[in-house]
């Protein structure tokens, strides 16, 4: 299962960097990324911001919060070419219910833009368990704040693109998919920081 989870990701990682502006060529207009967050979790937000988040939202102790920090290589900026890149990438993993069956995990890396360099949220993944009536009301609830998907993706995910600003490239997806014999995947990335590093 776990592997499973991972290759979907990696597959999601591509699309962003690759695929997806040949998806969204002739979408309808793309939305405000400033209006997208997922359990008031945005893209962009400080490390310090999320566990703010965390503590005051949710009455989260440290103890509820499960870090893990890793160096990896970041993908490069074209198919053919090999990256050298190394970035740090760290994975905030919470439940966000009494039960423990709604479980929100947060990957952030740095941003070389801020001064110092900060690590902030590029990546979020809510999932909830599978259940007819728990599928229609999340994708109404989305469908009610973001309006109808824009396209779907080879996985059959449905699919909205949302923009900076109209001279900002950056790919900011809000993924949704569901799965009868296991969750309902609401997932936000965007490539924005890693574009920083690879030319």
């Amino acid at each position: 299962m776990m592997r499973k989870f991972m290759l979907k990701k990696y597959c999601i990682l591509l699309a962003v960097l690759f695929f997806i502006p040949i998806c969204f060529a002739n979408s309808i207009p793309e939305k405000d990324v400033k209006t997208l967050e997922l359990a008031g979790v945005k893209l962009g937000m400080t490390e310090s911001e999320l566990i703010q988040l965390f503590k005051n939202k949710y009455q989260l102790a440290d103890t509820d919060i499960t870090i893990k920090e890793q160096k990896m290589k970041l993908p490069p900026s074209k198919l053919e070419e090999q990256s050298t890149i190394i970035g740090t990438l760290k994975t905030y993993k919470v439940t966000l219910d009494p039960n423990k069956s709604v479980t929100l995990i947060v990957r952030l890396e740095e941003d070389i833009m801020h001064d110092p360099v900060q690590m902030v949220v590029f990546g979020i993944d809510q999932k909830i368990p599978y259940s007819i009536e728990a599928e229609q009301h999340e994708y109404e609830v989305l469908v009610k704040k973001y309006g109808k998907e824009q396209s779907k993706n080879f996985m059959g995910d449905k699919m909205w693109k949302f923009t900076v600003d109209d001279v900002n490239s950056s790919n900011n997806i809000l993924f949704f998919s569901s799965s009868e014999d296991g969750t309902i995947d609401i997932s936000i990335v965007t490539d924005q920081y890693r574009k920083q590093k690879i030319k």
